[in-house]
């Protein structure tokens, strides 16, 4: 009751009258200072994992901008979504292979988006370094990273249109190297592995 984190849940199937606006995917905003959590619900499992993902996004937010949360952002919330699943396993909500498919779809999917990113930043590089890209340098590119044509419009519209600076899908991949160590600490001594994530905070914050 004293939270000061608003939820703008939404219907995923259908748009209904005097729903509140909502930009269409899962993600955490600031209004007036204050997050708010939005995400679409379909009564499933899967909704649960959404909840926490993007609540657990809020922890990180800081007063003043912060490169280091930015670009390891992802990281809470694959140890949130870790703990979700071990309290679920304990429970009995769901199966060990249901939590073991899960976690490979995640690893699989966040992969193929840093692949692609990763081609991005190859082919600015080599424009940066020789004034244009060529056909040659696009299926030399395309044939390394073994990119099928759908990955390749992805990788040349995100070229055209994003920008430069922007590495937002390496996060994910850096959370999968980064999150399965902070895990390894918390199911060994879970309030010392606490402790050291709220002075890491305190530091932050600082």
């Amino acid at each position: 009751g004293t939270s000061e984190i608003g939820f703008n849940m939404y219907s995923a199937n259908s748009d209904i009258v005097g729903t509140p606006l909502h930009p269409g995917q899962p993600c955490v905003l600031k209004e007036d200072g204050r997050p708010i959590v939005c995400l679409p619900y379909e009564g499933t499992i899967q909704d649960v994992y959404l909840l926490t993902h993007e609540l657990s996004h809020t922890f990180d937010m800081m007063p003043r901008e912060n490169i280091t949360r930015y670009q390891l952002g992802e990281v809470t919330a694959s140890c949130f979504e870790g703990m979700l699943s071990s309290y679920l396993l304990k429970k009995n909500l769901i199966s060990k292979e249901d939590a073991v498919n899960r976690e490979k779809g995640i690893r699989q999917q966040h992969y193929a988006h840093a692949v692609k990113t990763f081609a991005k930043l190859e082919l600015m590089k080599t424009k940066q370094q020789k004034g244009t890209i060529t056909r040659e340098d696009l299926e030399d590119m395309k044939n390394r990273n073994n990119l099928d044509n759908n990955q390749m419009d992805f990788v040349m519209r995100e070229l055209c249109s994003s920008n430069p600076d922007s590495i937002y899908e390496i996060r994910y991949m850096l959370a999968q190297l980064i999150y399965p160590h902070y895990m390894e600490q918390y199911n060994q001594n879970p309030q010392e592995a606490i402790q050291k994530n709220e002075m890491l905070l305190g530091e932050n914050k600082r």
